[in-house]
């Protein structure tokens, strides 16, 4: 039942016995905080959206912040409608605190997926927050990205080596949803949270739309699965838009991945053919027999692989000659010291 607007906050910590508050000492880095009232009130938030909600999609808005205990923090916030009924927001609300909760459980999800804090609402909306450390949706991160700054440079092959890292780590966190019957359905690069720093530290968030297939609860390694045409909700169309988002990182054009009279290796001039014809195997130009997380992080595995060796190939070898014999400075050193 949707709860009735009110002006006391009713803020849930403990939502299906689980609690979640993570310490840290980091600040944003932005003089435009200011407090709210509500289940807000303990937060210092920035002054503007990262992005703004839409009521008509259900999207949510997304605050930067920083907690009472000076943890930055994401906040996920549908705001409700001046009149009328709410229900609809509760439940996309309720239904990403909960995929969010069940994904907490998973063993090793909590390196790919996005952590929740702390969930709640009040007389002015419902809340999610997450506990992203120094991360910020990708989308934020490529906005505010220098020129030169590896994930805006894939040309460079060292560059591409991190970006398929992180890409690695997404689909690692997709394969996590797969695993349990749940598709994302939402996947684009405010799904994704980094901090754009050396390491990769993709993690995946975004589940308002996520979906369970019904009567699917897990699946064998091994098995295959339905591709499905891209209009339509499945594992395949989760992975074709895992392949867009790859492309775009990588500076593709789409419009040349797609061309099947195009080669691979001519898709685009600064990619191995490796590379092309892996993104045209998520997008499904080039049909795979078998298409889930065990296939797709194989293949990243073999394109980080060759194109660390092709890094390694180019790295300058440095030599050193000295002159050794008699009457050599270096030689009567060596007699002295032995």
């Amino acid at each position: 039942q949707t709860p009735a607007k009110q002006s006391k906050v009713e803020t849930v910590v403990g939502v299906d016995n689980i609690a979640y508050n993570i310490q840290g000492k980091v600040c944003l880095k932005n003089s435009k905080q200011r407090r709210r009232t509500g289940f807000l009130e303990e937060y210092r938030l920035d002054g503007a959206y990262l992005l703004k909600p839409d009521r008509a999609k259900g999207r949510p808005g997304i605050y930067e912040g920083i907690s009472s205990d000076e943890t930055p923090v994401l906040i996920k916030t549908w705001p409700r409608a001046d009149a009328g009924s709410d229900s609809d927001l509760f439940d996309i609300w309720r239904h990403e605190l909960r995929q969010l909760l069940r994904l907490a459980g998973y063993p090793g999800s909590s390196d790919f997926i996005a952590k929740l804090d702390k969930a709640g609402s009040d007389a002015k909306g419902f809340y999610l927050v997450l506990d992203p450390g120094q991360r910020r949706p990708l989308h934020t991160v490529l906005e505010r990205a220098v020129a030169g700054s590896w994930i805006r440079t894939p040309r460079l092959a060292q560059n591409r080596i991190r970006i398929w890292r992180n890409l690695e780590r997404t689909a690692a966190g997709l394969e996590t949803l797969h695993a349990q019957g749940l598709l994302h359905r939402n996947l684009d690069d405010w799904a994704i949270l980094t901090a754009g720093g050396e390491e990769a530290d993709f993690q995946l968030t975004g589940f308002e739309w996520s979906m369970r297939i019904v009567g699917i609860e897990t699946f064998g390694k091994g098995r295959q699965r339905n591709i499905g045409p891209h209009k339509e909700d499945s594992f395949g169309r989760d992975w074709f838009m895992f392949g867009l988002l790859a492309a775009r990182l990588l500076h593709v054009n789409e419009e040349r991945l797609f061309d099947i009279k195009v080669p691979s290796h001519d898709v685009a001039d600064h990619l191995g053919a490796s590379e092309a014809r892996l993104l045209r195997q998520l997008v499904q130009v080039e049909r795979l027999a078998r298409l889930d997380g065990d296939v797709v992080l194989g293949k990243i595995s073999d394109v980080i692989q060759l194109l660390s060796a092709e890094v390694a190939s180019r790295d300058p070898k440095l030599h050193v000659v000295l002159r050794l014999g008699p009457g050599a400075a270096l030689s009567e050193a060596i007699r002295l010291a032995s």
